[in-house]
C-alpha cells in the first residue's frame, strides 16, 4: 500500500488487494470469485512471464482500473498512475530507473493475457455500460445490413443510417467512460474480441442454461462492504467472503436502522 494514501481510502475497492501480502499470497485463495472467469485460468496464469507473478499483475490493474482506487483519483495521467501502481504493487525496476521490459509491455498493453484480464476487470466493476455496449453494437448491426438490402425502400435505408450514426457515436461515448482515458489499439482490440464472445443475462438466457442444465456463469453485481479486519478473518479462516454469506457483518444503512 501506498504511503501517500491512508487505509481507508482504500476502502471502496473490489477488490481489497491492499489488504493481502503481494509477494506470497495465493490470490485465487484471496479472492475465489476469479476462479469463475476464464481470463484468469490456470492455463493464461502459466503463460505469463516469470517476472509478471499474477498477485502483482492483479494488485496493478485493481490499482489503476478500479474507479474507486485512489490512484484514479490522485493520478489524472494514466501513465504516471499506471507507475505508481506498479511501485504499489512492488514490480523492480532496473537500475537505470526503468521497469524491465515485461512490466514496460504491460503498462503499454502489450501483453494479450493481460488486456483479456484488464477487459474481465471492467466488465465486472461496470456491466451495466457494458451491457449497453453490447445492445448498442448488436442494434448496429442490424441497421448496418439493411443499408446493403436491396428490399429496403431508400426512405427506411435513410432512416437506418441515421440510427447507424447515433448508435456510433454512442459506441464510442461508451467506449471512452469504460477505459476512462485509456486509447490504446491493443486493448480496444481485446474489448471487440471479448465481445464477440459475450453472453448477456437475459432471462431468456438464463431459462436456456437452465433448461439445458447448465451452470451460469459467475455474476457478482456486489461490491465489497464487510469492514477490513471481518475480511481478512474471513478470508484467513477460508471462510466465504460474499456479502450474501456475511449479511449480519455487513453495515446497515440509516434507514435501515431506523426500520428496527
Amino acid at each position: 500500500m501506498d504511503g501517500n494514501f491512508n487505509k481507508s481510502d482504500f476502502d471502496k475497492l473490489k477488490f481489497r488487494v491492499d489488504l493481502i501480502d503481494i509477494l506470497s499470497c495465493d490470490i485465487i485463495h484471496s479472492f475465489p470469485e476469479l476462479k469463475y472467469f476464464p481470463e484468469f485460468g490456470a492455463d493464461k496464469l502459466a503463460k505469463l512471464p516469470k517476472v509478471l507473478k499474477f498477485t502483482q499483475v492483479f494488485t496493478y490493474i485493481c490499482y489503476t482500473y478500479d474507479f474507486n482506487s485512489p490512484y484514479v483519483k490522485a493520478y489524472d495521467s494514466l501513465l504516471k498512475r499506471k507507475k505508481m501502481a506498479c511501485n504499489a504493487a512492488l514490480f523492480k525496476r532496473q537500475p537505470n530507473g526503468e521497469f524491465v521490459e515485461d512490466v514496460t509491455e504491460m503498462i503499454l498493453c502489450g501483453n494479450e493475457i493481460i488486456n483479456a484480464m484488464i477487459i474481465r476487470f471492467l466488465r465486472v466493476l461496470k456491466n451495466i455500460k457494458w451491457g449497453s455496449m453490447i445492445a448498442y453494437l448488436e442494434a448496429k448491426l442490424i441497421a448496418d445490413k439493411s443499408l446493403i438490402d436491396a428490399k429496403v425502400e431508400p426512405k427506411d435505408r435513410k432512416i437506418s443510417m441515421d440510427t447507424s450514426t447515433t448508435l456510433e457515436k454512442n459506441i464510442s461515448r461508451l467506449q471512452q467512460e469504460i477505459f476512462e482515458k485509456e486509447d490504446n489499439p491493443n486493448l480496444i482490440i481485446s474489448l471487440y474480441d471479448s465481445i464477440e464472445d459475450e453472453e448477456i443475462f437475459t432471462p431468456e438466457f438464463v431459462a436456456l442454461k437452465q433448461f439445458q442444465r447448465e451452470n451460469l456463469p459467475f455474476c457478482n453485481p456486489y461490491t465489497n462492504k464487510i469492514p477490513a479486519e471481518e475480511y481478512m478473518r474471513l478470508q484467513t479462516e477460508g471462510e466465504s467472503t460474499f456479502e450474501w454469506d456475511n449479511y449480519d457483518l455487513v453495515p446497515k444503512e440509516k434507514s435501515e436502522q431506523e426500520d428496527e
